[in-house]
């Protein structure tokens, strides 16, 4: 929720109609940034300043060789996806990380896993095919 945004523009679409019971809680400032995945030490990073995305990933050891995107979550909830290839990290954006963000890196599926051997599927893909082959056999026997 970006409650100076809601207060600029009354109505627009950062407003929130509070309803009887509703709570507005605004936690302490956690000074940290989660960064997690796939990267090379996981964890909780001391907040610091004007850093920024890469500077994160970087100090949370690294990205791993099977590091697909990079997820930064602000405090508000908002999220926004960066590539993890060479160029991108040279030439895309690098945002400033606000305190409590939160930085996730995603895997890549490895060939092996995008799909597991479903051995009763095989079994009864071929017996269908030999079943079909069969058949038109029979037929083609039968025409004179």
């Amino acid at each position: 929720m970006d409650f100076a945004a809601a207060l600029r523009n009354p109505r627009g679409n950062e407003d929130v109609i509070l309803q009887e019971g509703d709570i507005i809680s605004i936690p302490r400032k956690p000074n940290a940034v989660a960064v997690n995945g796939e990267v090379g030490n996981p964890g909780l990073l001391g907040y610091i300043k004007g850093d920024k995305l890469w500077k994160y990933v970087e100090r949370g050891g690294g990205l791993t060789d099977s590091s697909l995107y990079v997820y930064l979550m602000y405090p508000s909830g908002a999220v926004e996806k960066y590539s993890t290839g060479w160029l991108a990290r040279r030439f895309e954006s690098n945002p400033e990380v606000l305190d409590g963000s939160s930085i996730r890196v995603t895997r890549a599926r490895h060939e092996a896993e995008a799909e597991p051997f479903d051995l009763g599927g095989t079994i009864k893909d071929v017996f269908a095919i030999v079943a079909s082959t069969v058949t038109i056999l029979v037929l083609a026997s039968q025409i004179k």
